[in-house]
């Protein structure tokens, strides 16, 4: 066993250790325990079949291509967020992890608007990655009304 350590990506400060086999195990341990992890550091991390259901991911980033991290954000989302025909978008995208040219493939625009629910609910990256690939502009800001 070794002690893998969670640290703050900006201050270094550790936000959870545990002796263990893997990172992972100690990521799913910190959720578990309900450990504030914004700000976590994860790069690199491999979070393959990790069960992060439950867990605040505000504030993570580099996730673009991440299957689990997608599942653990659509788990977060209301039933009701997304229709029959977007759910089963979702779940061929997880069963199969497509890359990104395969969802283009199968799904085209269809299922941006999957990705702009995460965008709503705070992580914009994957509908940013999407646009890139089919060759969309970037999404404009939203302005306030003066």
């Amino acid at each position: 066993m070794k002690l893998f350590e969670i640290k703050h990506r900006i201050s270094g400060s550790v936000l959870f250790s545990l002796k263990t086999e893997t990172l992972k195990l100690t990521l799913e341990a910190a959720v578990k325990a309900e450990t504030d992890l914004t700000g976590a550091y994860l790069r690199g991390a491999d979070l393959t079949g990790a069960n992060l259901t439950g867990a605040d991911l505000r504030g993570a980033k580099n996730y673009v291509n991440n299957h689990d991290f997608f599942l653990a954000l659509i788990y977060q989302q209301k039933i009701e967020a997304f229709t029959e025909a977007e759910w089963a978008m979702i779940g061929q995208v997880i069963v199969h992890r497509y890359c990104w040219g395969v969802i283009q493939e199968r799904h085209g625009q269809g299922f941006l608007h999957v990705l702009e629910i995460l965008d709503a609910a705070g992580f914009g990256e994957y509908a940013v990655k999407y646009r890139e690939v089919l060759g969309l502009k970037p999404k404009e800001k939203e302005t306030p009304d003066a």
